[in-house]
């Protein structure tokens, strides 16, 4: 299976997943197997469709190495979020509602489990593909902060050694917060920004909305999913909001930094901020190996734990199984191996056969090839080399 942009779909082709509609994720627009014809292809670049899995003889093997059931697993999510607070119907999380919460998030953390995502990594680009709108990417942080959760665990088991083994295990807390981390937003004015500026500071309606979902949820649910909705704006070098002061009336309390931050709430922080940089200003999708980038090479990265960032820069690939790219000699090729130590040098498979000796191309050992473009977007401005760490923060991330 090839995923390819939706520029680059031609008549009769078959799909090898479901093709979701990027505003409503458990709306399937065509079913794996359908050959796809001018008026659908049509139809899904006017929907906004960005990208497809077709069925590719010679990337069989991948078949077995992608969960194709992403969408669907963030789909659940989404439809409990949209159901309980579409147009701020609702202004408060009650206990049914919270009890709801923790068993879908445990069913989703079961299914991680299942599928092998546990430290395995995000291997497809499915995940950051949908439109900016608040459920969407309330479900997608949520999809993201769990499975970063488990390909950290004893990092995260260490954070929360007070908590005991057990707990500090379970993650049911993280996924309902970040379920619910930007609810006080749907009682913000419609003027308020949609995510946090990243080039300056908030303004003070935008800033006050963990306050407002901390008021809203009340003491209904978990403290620890509680701490995620006030503080997932709390920043590693201090640099966040709320200020303590006006939250627990202390003088001079200021915000929350390093470790005075709660693990989810760390966590959480990370994953907004990322999911944020799937996207413009417009609200249309970018590359992740943009957002990436963006982490390494800006001032962002002061504002989270370096361990958690070195972990979410293994954990989701640049370049996802199955993507195709173009090598800075032209040729064509798909993603069929990643790399941990370079991830912007992936193994690829030359879809241009020279010969079945070079067919095969492991870029982290070529130093006179990389990848030029990927899904029809020349990325080369983006690729980027890990960060010198310590080794604490490169045990934890694996």
């Amino acid at each position: 299976m090839l995923l390819l942009d939706v520029d680059s779909l031609r008549p009769g082709l078959e799909t090898a997943a479901p093709i979701i509609h990027p505003r409503r994720p458990t709306t399937e627009l065509a079913n794996p197997g359908v050959v796809l014809d001018e008026v659908m292809i049509a139809t899904m670049a006017r929907l906004g469709v960005r990208q497809a899995w077709v069925r590719w003889p010679s990337l069989d093997f991948l078949d077995s190495r992608i969960d194709r059931r992403v969408t669907a697993l963030r789909g659940d999510v989404y439809e409990l979020l949209k159901a309980d607070f579409q147009a701020a119907q609702a202004t408060t999380v009650g206990v049914g509602q919270y009890v709801r919460y923790c068993s879908a998030i445990s069913n989703l953390v079961c299914d991680l489990l299942s599928a092998g995502h546990a430290g395995g990594g995000v291997q497809t680009a499915a995940l950051f593909d949908h439109d900016h709108g608040l459920f969407n990417h309330s479900a997608a942080v949520a999809y993201l902060a769990l499975t970063l959760a488990l390909r950290l665990e004893t990092y995260l088991v260490r954070e929360r050694r007070a908590a005991g083994a057990v707990a500090a295990c379970d993650i049911t807390n993280l996924g309902v917060g970040a379920m619910l981390h930007d609810l006080g937003k749907l009682q913000a004015p419609s003027t308020v920004d949609v995510h946090e500026p990243l080039d300056g500071p908030p303004s003070k309606a935008y800033a006050s909305h963990p306050r407002r979902g901390f008021t809203m949820i009340g003491e209904r649910i978990s403290p620890t999913a509680r701490a995620v909705v006030l503080h997932h704006h709390q920043r590693f070098d201090g640099s966040g909001f709320p200020d303590m002061e006006a939250v627990t009336r202390k003088r001079r309390a200021g915000p929350l930094r390093g470790r005075q931050i709660h693990i989810f709430s760390r966590i959480v922080g990370l994953c907004d901020t990322f999911d944020h940089l799937c996207h413009d200003a417009d609200g249309r999708g970018r590359p992740v190996v943009a957002a990436l980038h963006d982490l390494v090479h800006s001032d962002l990265h002061r504002r989270f734990d370096p361990i958690l960032l070195r972990g979410l820069l293994v954990h989701v690939p640049p370049f996802a199984l199955g993507n195709v790219v173009r090598l800075c000699d032209g040729r064509l090729a798909a993603v069929i191996g990643l790399s941990a130590k370079r991830p912007c040098r992936p193994q690829v498979r030359l879809l241009q056969d020279d010969s079945p000796a070079t067919r095969d191309i492991d870029l982290s050992k070529r130093a006179d090839l990389h990848i030029r473009e990927a899904l029809g977007v020349n990325v080369e401005k983006w690729l980027f080399e890990l960060p010198p760490v310590n080794a604490e923060a490169a045990a934890a991330a694996g």
